[in-house]
């Protein structure tokens, strides 16, 4: 989910602070059971989210310069420091008559795009690596692909897990 991260025992999820109509970011550390409150990162938008970056909580979101990166270097000092990038990805693409968003990102650190809906056929996910400054298309155009994994014949919204590994062990 993009709306909270658990990272080195800590779990983050953004909140509204009722008295204030503040966002912030809640902070509940497992081992400790104490909670915390971070401030979001300054020009930060409602549309982004927040991801594990490199062992370390970041919030991410696309501005019209590209993406930037906003990581969290000290939770108490409410530090965080700020990593554009001049990405050029299309959010919009007339052709399928779509447009992306940014849904995940990669054990590697790719961020990961998705259609807000998922055409009938073929339908892209985007890859954009960030230290290469590159993205890469994976297409779906196979019908099999979509009916065995109940996609069927409609237009769906589509959400990811990453890093999810299915484990086959009985318990």
């Amino acid at each position: 989910s993009s709306c909270w991260r658990c990272i080195n025992g800590v779990v983050y999820y953004k909140a509204c602070l009722d008295h204030s109509n503040v966002d912030v970011i809640m902070s509940f550390d497992v081992r400790s059971e104490k909670f915390g409150v971070i401030p979001l990162p300054m020009n930060y938008t409602a549309y982004g989210m927040l991801i594990p970056y490199e062992g370390r909580l970041a919030y991410v979101y696309n501005n019209a310069c590209g993406i930037t990166l906003c990581i969290l270097e000290d939770a108490e000092k409410h530090e965080w420091t700020y990593k554009p990038f001049f990405a050029r990805i299309n959010l919009y693409y007339p052709s399928l008559e779509t447009y992306f968003h940014l849904d995940g990102i990669t054990p590697a650190g790719e961020f990961i795009y998705v259609p807000w809906q998922v055409p009938l056929n073929p339908f892209y996910i985007l890859y954009y690596d960030p230290k290469r400054n590159s993205y890469r298309e994976i297409e779906f155009a196979d019908e099999e692909f979509r009916l065995s994994n109940g996609l069927g014949n409609g237009v769906y919204s589509l959400h990811l897990c990453a890093d999810h590994i299915e484990n086959l062990m009985s318990l």
